[in-house]
């Protein structure tokens, strides 16, 4: 569990300077430049993830259950994992009606992700895992609406693109990508 708490701290201040601390990271780009900055972030993200799936891993061998789902509930998990794969990708789209109407569509995805997770995997490494996403999301997207905004302009063309890449992205992960890298089939 160390692995876990660790990556998960790591990850969460790491992706937080922009908002809690913006001039000490404005001072860190500048001291180091672009390249060298992203480099490094770069690098501990990936380390940050690294630690996540060991310490996640390492977690599912003795699972501690804190409460059991009913079946249902996974075809609910399954339903909003489709819809944050929307804003997810939607999000990274330029151009697309999800990202001009939405904002912070990435983060909404997350929080949506999260939530799924949350509600049928029921053990405290799930708790830790996806309650802190779920967290930090939400204080992410309280932050991003408190700033003005400025919807950008968008086409149907692009907005198709988007929901097709996730419903492309969605069935990858369903059928195959979630089996391969955690060990679970969603549909089972």
């Amino acid at each position: 569990m160390n692995y876990l708490i660790s990556g998960l701290l790591l990850f969460v201040v790491l992706h937080s300077l922009r908002i809690v601390v913006p001039s000490f990271r404005d001072r860190l780009i500048a001291g180091l430049g672009k390249p060298l900055w992203f480099s490094i972030h770069g690098v501990l993200s990936l380390v940050s993830l690294w630690l996540i799936a060991a310490g996640y891993g390492e977690s599912r061998q003795s699972p501690l259950w804190i409460w059991f789902p009913p079946l249902w509930l996974n075809h609910v998990t399954l339903l909003l994992m489709l819809v944050s794969f929307v804003y997810l990708v939607g999000g990274l789209v330029p151009g697309s009606h999800i990202r001009r109407f939405v904002r912070a569509p990435v983060t909404f995805g997350v929080i949506l992700w999260s939530t799924a997770h949350l509600l049928s995997n029921p053990t405290t490494a799930d708790m830790l895992l996806f309650g802190t996403f779920f967290v930090w999301a939400l204080l992410l997207q309280r932050h991003v609406l408190s700033r003005p905004h400025q919807p950008a302009s968008a086409t149907l063309s692009r907005t198709l693109l988007a929901l097709a890449g996730a419903l492309a992205a969605y069935l990858l992960v369903l059928f195959w990508l979630h089996s391969a890298l955690i060990g679970v089939s969603p549909l089972s």
